[in-house]
């Protein structure tokens, strides 16, 4: 009766200290007040790289996520709950990039099929140019005509140009890179001209064809300095997102937002369903 009455006690004390502590406790398959963020890039059922994901795979992922009680969100959702909104239990945002045509070609009619939003951030410098090689791109008209056919399907900016490196591929991303210019390196002025102009020239564009996400980017190669934090935010962008493993809660910093790589072929339905579950934060109780 003794030793009962000690395991009753303990077990007493332990629920008081985890009643006090709520980070302590976290539900081993829901979760909520967060937000799992998803990262793609390219579609194709004949392509095998490390960024690109068949169809099937992508439907899959998508299906067996929802099966599982998850509820994919949109960027409005997404942002309301940065500023204090709730979102639904098992909260997924889905984001893709580079602005490959595939996301408009297989990506969105599976979306669609689904109920699924999303976004893609696009080079803005593409949708000017020619395209002569590499995996095809979003135009500027197949964007319009996108937008037009759907609100589940957004662009968001992967910077108009500054998705290479420096020193021919060799170098620091060009976000963060300080140039050789005239035979010495870029003076922090001109560092910062380039940059702001870069960022301008994206956020103007995205302001006339996709306004509601006209202010939020996707870093180059996910890097980013405090400098580079600093011209983004000048330059309009309210929402950045990274390439750091996590789940986005209401503390997040709006600027290092941070996102799964789901767009991995090795990443099975079943796999990715981990790969969330395996960084959701400690929360309290669920009500």
């Amino acid at each position: 009766m003794k030793r009962m009455t000690t395991v009753l006690l303990t077990a007493l004390l332990l629920l008081t200290a985890l009643s006090s502590h709520p980070g302590l406790i976290r539900a081993n398959d829901a979760y909520r007040d967060q937000v799992a963020v998803l990262m793609y890039h390219h579609i194709a059922d004949d392509n095998t790289s490390s960024s690109t994901i068949t169809t099937a795979l992508f439907r899959e992922q998508l299906a067996y996520l929802q099966e599982r009680g998850y509820r994919f969100i949109s960027l409005a959702e997404f942002k309301a709950f940065l500023s204090g909104a709730s979102v639904p239990g098992k909260a997924v945002f889905v984001t893709f990039d580079d602005g490959y045509d595939s996301y408009y070609r297989l990506g969105v009619p599976i979306m669609k099929e689904l109920g699924v939003p999303s976004i893609n951030f696009i080079i803005t410098s593409h949708l000017r140019q020619k395209q002569t090689s590499g995996i095809p791109t979003l135009t500027k008209a197949a964007i319009q005509k996108m937008l037009a056919e759907t609100p589940l399907a957004l662009v968001g900016s992967h910077s108009d140009n500054l998705h290479n490196e420096a020193n021919n591929g060799k170098g620091k991303p060009l976000l963060v890179a300080r140039l050789a210019k005239d035979g010495r390196t870029e003076t922090d002025a001109e560092y910062e001209a380039r940059i702001r102009n870069d960022l301008n020239a994206s956020h103007s564009l995205l302001s006339e064809l996709s306004p509601n996400s006209a202010d939020a980017i996707a870093y180059p190669y996910g890097v980013y300095d405090r400098e580079a934090l600093r011209l983004v935010r000048e330059s309009g962008f309210r929402y950045g997102f990274t390439i750091a493993p996590g789940m986005t809660t209401r503390s997040s910093d709006p600027l290092k937002l941070p996102r799964i790589n789901a767009g991995n072929p090795e990443v099975s339905p079943a796999e990715l369903d981990k790969m969330i579950q395996s960084r959701v934060r400690f929360v309290g109780p669920l009500r």
